[in-house]
């Protein structure tokens, strides 16, 4: 089940992510970076790295480490499972499947603040799974698509998902690759999916090994 876990992390980790941070560190009040400007930095998780626009914030592990720790005593984490119906040991089980999670530090958009998360789940699905894992979601299945990147071919998911947080539903790009015999997905979830397929392409073009 890590490979349901793995998406519906999209929703457990939304806008309550930046609730505690200083907001004369973020960004909030300049423009929103579009995806297909040029990238600021590189992040790495595990055996890969890859880029993402300027204005985009990963949180620490020590960061996840205190999430999960402190799930039942966070009032942001508090807020956030209340929205979902979930309680704090189901939120703390979705973040300690986390290698890493990024989010767009200018902001929610339509509710929502953007982000991206990093698993390696325990199997690398075929498509037929990947529109099934869609499906067990309540996802609308919007394709899969093969792209070539640095470290092989990538299969990348799209689809729909409507979030009780949400005044748009959610454009996911979930993108699945074997990285030296390890299954990675990064998933990518917004509410404009002009900017899910920008984040996607950005991170294709420049996945490397780290």
């Amino acid at each position: 089940m890590r490979r349901v876990a793995a998406l519906l992390l999209v929703l457990a980790l939304a806008s309550s992510a930046c609730t505690e941070d200083d907001p004369t560190d973020e960004p909030k009040d300049g423009p929103r970076a579009s995806a297909a400007d040029e990238a600021s930095e590189r992040l790495t998780v595990g055996a890969i790295s890859f880029a993402l626009p300027d204005g985009w914030r990963a949180l620490s592990e020590e960061d996840l480490d205190e999430g999960v720790e402190n799930a039942a005593d966070s009032e942001a984490i508090a807020e956030l499972t209340e929205s979902l119906g979930i309680d704090a040991d189901q939120f703390a089980e979705f973040l300690d499947q986390v290698d890493l999670y990024v989010y767009d530090a200018h902001g929610p958009e339509n509710d929502f603040t953007a982000n991206l998360n990093v698993t390696t789940p325990d199997k690398f699905p075929d498509d037929d799974q990947l529109e099934q894992l869609a499906s067990a979601i309540g996802a609308e299945f919007g394709g899969i698509t093969h792209e070539k990147t640095e470290l092989g071919d990538a299969a990348v998911l799209s689809y729909e998902l409507t979030a009780p947080t949400a005044t748009a539903p959610i454009q996911g790009r979930s993108l699945w690759l074997d990285v030296d015999g390890t299954p990675t997905n990064i998933t990518i979830s917004t509410t404009v999916g002009k900017t899910a397929d920008e984040l996607a392409e950005l991170v294709l073009t420049t996945l490397d090994e780290d």
